[in-house]
């Protein structure tokens, strides 16, 4: 619930608003179907393996995606909303 409060807010103050509607629908494709893509995966690989081998790969693959986002994007930790510095 918080991530989706702060997804929108995000959202709502960093997008111009010529793309807010497009990028809105981007966004609750992502929401809706993402959560989905990932429980599938993680049964499939439980199916495949174990339960515990499935969460603890799952999460971190988590942190390794996070690292390289981090890595191959260092000015988005420090992006900020136009008009605001």
């Amino acid at each position: 619930m918080i991530s989706a409060v702060l997804r929108n807010t995000i959202l709502q103050s960093s997008i111009p608003e010529e793309f807010r509607t497009r990028l809105s629908s981007i966004q609750m494709a992502v929401v809706t179907g993402g959560p989905r893509l990932g429980n599938f995966e993680a049964g499939a690989l439980a199916a495949l393996t174990t339960p515990v081998f499935s969460a603890v790969s799952g999460g971190l693959a988590c942190v390794v995606g996070a690292f390289v986002v981090a890595w191959r994007l260092p000015k988005f930790a420090s992006a900020s909303a136009p008009g605001r510095d």
